[in-house]
């Protein structure tokens, strides 16, 4: 597969809606075999993701009452929260600095209480914190 191939077939999977790895994948499998690489990739890169997904629901469903599974959830849970909030330290960090700290701490609390408190949808509040960061100057 030439690297002309392989980028128009992330550039239309990044285009698809929905989920994009399912198109690219089925666009690798189109260039290398027609509909029978299409279709190939296609299935492999959905059956075993669909088959973890019920499986892992099953084993949720029964592990409702037990307060081991529980605690595993909860502190699962607790991670998957420490991850976010590693991630926006992340991406807010290179624009923590100063003179401009009380802009980036007013724009994000303003954007949790939109969401949190007043119920706004996220890309409302993305897009009205885009909106007030454009207006709003950074600090020289």
């Amino acid at each position: 597969m030439s690297e002309e191939q392989f980028a128009l077939s992330f550039a239309l999977g990044r285009l698809t809606p929905g989920t994009n790895l399912l198109a690219f994948c089925t666009g690798i499998g189109w260039i290398l075999r027609r509909w029978t690489g299409a279709f190939a990739s296609l299935l492999s890169s959905s059956v075993p993701c669909t088959v973890f997904v019920v499986f892992i629901t099953v084993l949720f469903a029964r592990w409702q009452e037990n307060a081991l599974a529980q605690a595993a959830i909860k502190g699962a849970i607790a991670a998957a929260v420490a991850v976010t909030v590693k991630t926006v330290w992340t991406i807010a960090h290179p624009h923590f600095k100063s003179g401009n700290r009380g802009r980036v701490i007013l724009i994000g609390a303003a954007a949790f209480a939109l969401h949190a408190l007043a119920g706004i949808s996220p890309i409302d509040v993305l897009l009205l914190a885009a909106a007030i960061g454009f207006f709003l100057p950074e600090p020289s």
